[in-house]
């Protein structure tokens, strides 16, 4: 599968469904030797307000086909000024 939406939009649905984590955004997408890296920016913690939500990046690698190989966490931060935890 070469259409990055598409194999994107699988990552996505997989990683959702295995975490239990909704992808708010994905902030880098990289083609490897083997399929696709990107980095998936979730909530997983919702707060009032909403800016001190606690926000994470993952590192997500995924085949050619779109299928979720694995993922770590690299990033957990405030939402309210980008501040690592």
């Amino acid at each position: 599968m070469d259409n990055l939406g598409e194999v994107l939009t699988r990552a996505r649905q997989a990683f959702g469904d295995l975490t239990a984590l909704q992808v708010e955004s994905v902030s880098r997408v990289e083609r490897t030797e083997d399929g696709w890296q990107a980095d998936f920016e979730v909530v997983e913690l919702e707060r009032i307000p909403h800016l001190t939500d606690l926000l994470a990046s993952y590192e997500v690698d995924v085949d050619p086909a779109g299928t979720l190989r694995s993922w770590r966490r690299t990033r957990r931060y405030l939402r309210k000024g980008q501040e690592d935890l």
